[in-house]
């Protein structure tokens, strides 16, 4: 079988931004930033190593704009000019190993809504967006799912009476402001539906998409809990949501959900998705790419049972502790 498809090199339409391959870390969490927020150097060994195993670029784990968006503890943090040397030391860690550097951007939501203050969480998004760019990252991914802020203005269930162009104001200033402040690549991670029968379907993702796209958003990362089980709303419906969103658009969308073998990844970029988003494969597997690349796909371990490989494989301890505390996560797919 030919993995070539994994390896071709890709240049973003709008930025110019240049893609080694079509392998990226997804972004997961770590729970391992240091009391302040800052990215700690366990953080950093674990980073570094994916970097180095061959992937194209790394995607942080969500970085707190606020401290009131703060949605689990060890949580990074970029709400601080205090925080800018651990953000540069990220992105220079990250890119030194050969890896684009992306810093997720992340706010985990309000209990009220309604009592929300649209413009100072605009405004804090905006702050870390100029923060990543005078860290010297590649890239920047607004997280726009997982029930988080930017989805809970988006979604009907969440902002119940909103019409549609009501609900797409938010993420649409999110999006504009980072823009302007970063000046450079900018992702969004989206939840393609959701299930709940209040939620909103694909077509609304769509339409917001299209926004978003307006707005200046040029890749989306389209994060499904299972990327071959099709519509989760609609079981009539199996196709893949990233690879319907690329289609739709014309813009580059990163396959996400269960992928862990190389013949996974391969499909997903065989149904057109341009990147393929890796998450806890690469826990136990830091060099999968190089691993595909030198012939020994067939040996890649996706299962995380052994928690001595993932110590050796500079995973940090409360990822561990989160496992033994979780172990249904310790499954590529639910």
């Amino acid at each position: 079988m030919s993995f070539a498809l994994l390896f071709q090199p890709l240049t973003l339409p709008r930025s110019g931004l240049e893609l080694k391959n079509r392998l990226v870390m997804a972004p997961m969490p770590t729970f391992a930033a240091d009391p302040d927020g800052a990215i700690s150097d366990a953080e950093l060994a674990y980073y570094r190593r994916r970097a180095a195993g061959g992937l194209a670029a790394i995607i942080t784990a969500g970085c707190a704009v606020s401290a009131d968006g703060i949605s689990f503890d060890g949580q990074c943090r970029c709400d601080s000019n205090t925080l800018l040397p651990a953000l540069s030391r990220a992105a220079q860690t990250i890119r030194d190993a050969g890896a684009r550097a992306v810093l997720q951007l992340c706010h985990g939501g309000v209990p009220v809504l309604s009592e929300a203050d649209p413009e100072r969480l605009v405004a804090a998004f905006t702050a870390g967006a100029h923060r990543a760019r005078q860290a010297g990252f590649d890239a920047v991914e607004i997280h726009g799912g997982h029930r988080y802020l930017v989805q809970q203005f988006f979604s009907p269930a969440t902002n119940p009476g909103k019409s549609f162009d009501e609900r797409v104001q938010f993420p649409l200033a999110v999006a504009r402001a980072a823009a302007e402040a970063w000046g450079g690549p900018l992702w969004m991670r989206l939840d393609p539906e959701e299930k709940r029968p209040d939620g909103y379907g694909f077509d609304e993702l769509r339409r917001l998409a299209e926004r978003l796209a307006e707005a200046g958003v040029e890749l989306f990362d389209v994060s499904a809990s299972n990327y071959f089980a099709g519509s989760i709303r609609n079981p009539g419906d199996p196709l893949p949501r990233a690879q319907q969103l690329e289609r739709k658009l014309g813009l580059p969308t990163m396959a996400v959900g269960g992928i862990a073998t190389p013949a996974e990844a391969l499909a997903a970029r065989s149904d057109g998705c341009s990147l393929v988003g890796l998450g806890r494969v690469l826990l136990g597997e830091p060099e999968w790419a190089q691993r595909v690349l030198s012939g020994d796909a067939d040996a890649i371990a996706t299962d995380l049972d052994s928690d001595a490989r993932l110590e050796n494989a500079d995973v940090p301890a409360p990822v561990l502790d989160y496992l033994a505390r979780k172990p249904r996560e310790r499954r590529i797919r639910p």
